[in-house]
């Protein structure tokens, strides 16, 4: 039995991030438009920026049946299913963290601009969670496992001291990782 991929879920996750990171762009910008901006807790209002996140939610609740059934009906095991799950959460976890903690990044003390390490925190993301072909070849295999470090996250604290990742609290990604 082969299930396909829900087309319009694709979609619709694509739309939603999609929407995610323009209006993180965008919010500290000055003129952007009411409906671009969450609005005031003390209003009865909402705005397309917020409805993102709930959307995203909607889109997990929505996927994680699917995903479980087609793994299901692939034979998994539920050990390597409970593994995945857990893997996955604790990276949305790491990268909320990282997210999180955007505000105490050092260029001083790590040596790199905060636009170049987050580029590259993200990059070593996707290499994580890429899914590399099984090869006997011992510079490949070292290739794969090089793509797959990350690099150092370094601050400074108020008191002057280094710190390094702090759990101010996880991020979005990382409340929907343990979601």
């Amino acid at each position: 039995m082969k299930l396909e991929r829900l087309a319009s879920l694709d979609a619709f996750r694509g739309f939603d991030i999609l929407v995610m990171i323009f209006v993180n762009y965008i919010a500290g910008m000055a003129g952007v438009p009411f409906i671009l901006r969450h609005a005031p807790a003390q209003m009865d209002a909402f705005t397309l920026t917020d409805v993102v996140f709930p959307g995203f939610l909607f889109i997990a609740g929505v996927a994680i049946p699917l995903s479980l059934q087609k793994r299901i009906a692939k034979g998994d095991p539920l050990g390597r299913i409970l593994r995945r799950i857990l893997i996955r959460a604790a990276g949305l976890f790491f990268l909320g963290l990282i997210m999180a903690n955007e505000d105490i990044y050092s260029s001083r003390h790590t040596g790199l601009s905060k636009e170049f390490w987050y580029f590259s925190a993200f990059m070593a993301v996707i290499a994580l969670w890429t899914i590399y072909p099984k090869t006997e070849n011992r510079r490949r295999r070292c290739f794969y496992f090089g793509l797959r470090a990350a690099a150092i996250f370094r601050a400074k604290a108020d008191d002057g001291t280094v710190t390094w990742l702090e759990i101010p609290w996880s991020g979005i990604l990382g409340i929907i990782g343990v979601s």
